[in-house]
């Protein structure tokens, strides 16, 4: 799923700013049936903000996320046109072994 930078702007102009100053989208992604993972593409500007004055909530069937607008600051993806994050279901499996031991 590939969210535009036309619509995350809308969203956060819609957006309310909380007591920090910081708004917040939410994105749902569309749930598949049998899907393990989910990657939604959102333009790279959206993450790689100098400040963290803005967060996107990725919301997924598998789990929820919040990345702040600085996220990516200051790496390799500010000068990239996407970004990709893989929502995925982890096996904890062999944690749960090293834990018990």
């Amino acid at each position: 799923m590939t969210i535009g930078i036309k619509a995350i702007e809308e969203a956060f102009t819609q957006a309310k700013t909380d007591a920090a100053g910081i708004k917040m989208v939410t994105v749902e992604v569309p749930r598949v049936e049998g899907a393990t993972a989910y990657t939604p593409i959102l333009p790279a500007e959206v993450l790689t903000a100098n400040t963290g004055e803005q967060k996107v909530e990725l919301k997924t069937e598998v789990a929820s996320i919040v990345v702040p607008s600085n996220m990516l600051a200051n790496t390799a993806a500010a000068g990239a046109k996407e970004v990709a994050l893989t929502i995925a279901r982890a096996d904890i499996s062999a944690l749960l072994l090293q834990a018990n031991a």
